[in-house]
């Protein structure tokens, strides 16, 4: 396994297979790719649940039918396709939610699940390469091409 410190300057060289990127709001970096990708990240993130009618509501009861449901997958990683506008296959926007290891975790599921062996993880706002060093070691296989880039707000200490 190699894990490489990315700086800001190759952030976007050379092409991976996959990008893991926090969602916008924890991310200099996910606000600027989500613009590169026509803002497809925003616009899931602020997708509403199909709301149905009082009417049709009560024509399903009427019926007998049961009523229609929808997921919310609001909190879900989202997979886009970004061969044709950024130097990588995929990219996947994983929510934060203030817990790094966990975070790195389901970083580390996902990335086994699709069986990706050269793959760059943005880090979100606040979270330095040393604390990514504390636990990613031990969640990729050895076979694993890392790059590590630091959130574009935070010191490249």
């Amino acid at each position: 396994m190699s894990v490489h410190k990315l700086v800001e300057a190759v952030a976007f060289s050379g092409m991976t297979q996959l990008w893991v990127i926090p969602d916008p709001q924890n991310s200099g970096w996910a606000r600027l790719i989500d613009w590169y990708v026509n803002f497809q990240m925003i616009r899931a993130q602020n997708h509403q649940k199909p709301q149905f009618s009082g009417e049709l509501l009560h024509m399903l009861d009427e019926l007998g039918l049961l009523h229609p449901t929808t997921e919310d997958f609001s909190h879900r990683p989202l997979l886009l396709d970004s061969s044709l506008r950024l130097p990588v296959q995929q990219l996947i926007s994983l929510p934060f939610t203030s817990d790094l290891k966990s975070w790195l975790e389901n970083c580390a599921e996902i990335i086994k699940k699709l069986n990706v062996s050269s793959f760059r993880i943005f880090l979100p706002q606040g979270i330095t390469y040393q604390q990514v060093e504390k636990y990613g070691s031990s969640l990729w296989s050895v076979e694993s091409q890392v790059g590590v880039v630091v959130d574009k707000l935070e010191p490249m200490t």
